[in-house]
């Protein structure tokens, strides 16, 4: 991978997941607990920190036709 396709998912990976903790952030305030867990489930790694984009698994979704 070069360096700036790196760059470029590294900066797409910390965007989802700023608007994942501003997500939780809402659903918090509408008690609604259900979601809150699903979404820390679906982005349980990059809360934890691992956010590498060499260590994630991506899907190419142009080949799915």
């Amino acid at each position: 991978m070069h360096w700036i396709e790196g760059k470029r998912l590294e900066m797409g990976i910390d965007t989802a997941l700023q608007d994942a903790k501003t997500r939780q952030n809402i659903l918090k305030s509408r008690n609604q607990w259900q979601d809150i867990q699903a979404l820390r489930e679906e982005f349980q790694e990059w809360f934890e920190g691992d956010t590498d984009p060499e260590d994630q698994t991506w899907m190419n979704h142009w080949e799915w036709w």
